[in-house]
């Protein structure tokens, strides 16, 4: 792929999208989601070469507690496995996605660069994760993406229908 063709995928990606959802393929048949069935997220490519992201479940337990540091260690461990993030910069290449990750929730990815294939749409993004071991087995993935046109002060819907209720009132 030229530089010319890279540069125009890139201008077509930079934008937010909203986290549909996330399938992992199993070599058995296997297809799971681990942020289950209606997760939520955001994904940002700014036109300056930086990427942010977060996704998690939608039914996150909350800690018994109000301490921003504290949580039982099962509380800690499940927010943990609940959710993922992570920052850095990004490029295309080769017709590729690039993220050059400089922190993220999985240590072992801090300070890599994790190279993703992709389905683009005017309305979609689909990121197609290497081969990798998840839950003792190996897996393909799917991410799937929904661009956020604009925001209105409206609460965003959750893809399948609003299951968040009205914010909680803080303060």
């Amino acid at each position: 792929m030229s530089a010319e063709e890279d540069q125009s995928l890139r201008e077509r990606i930079v934008g937010t999208y909203r986290l549909l959802y996330i399938e992992q393929y199993a070599d058995d048949g296997e297809v799971t989601r681990s942020n289950g069935d209606y997760p939520r997220g955001y994904m940002v490519y700014t036109a300056d070469g930086i990427t942010i992201c977060l996704l998690m479940r939608s039914d996150r337990k909350k800690f018994a507690g109000s301490d921003l540091q504290g949580g039982t260690v099962e509380e800690r461990a499940e927010a943990f496995s609940t959710a993922v993030s992570h920052a850095g910069t990004w490029e295309v290449v080769d017709g590729k996605i690039i993220h050059h990750l400089d922190c993220n929730t999985y240590p072992n990815w801090t300070d890599t660069h994790q190279v993703r294939e992709f389905d683009l749409s005017a309305t979609h993004l689909t990121l197609h994760p290497p081969k990798m071991l998840m839950n003792g087995k190996m897996r393909d993935g799917r991410v799937f993406w929904e661009r956020v046109e604009s925001h209105t002060g409206v609460p965003l819907a959750a893809p399948f229908g609003d299951l968040r209720g009205p914010p909680p009132v803080v303060g």
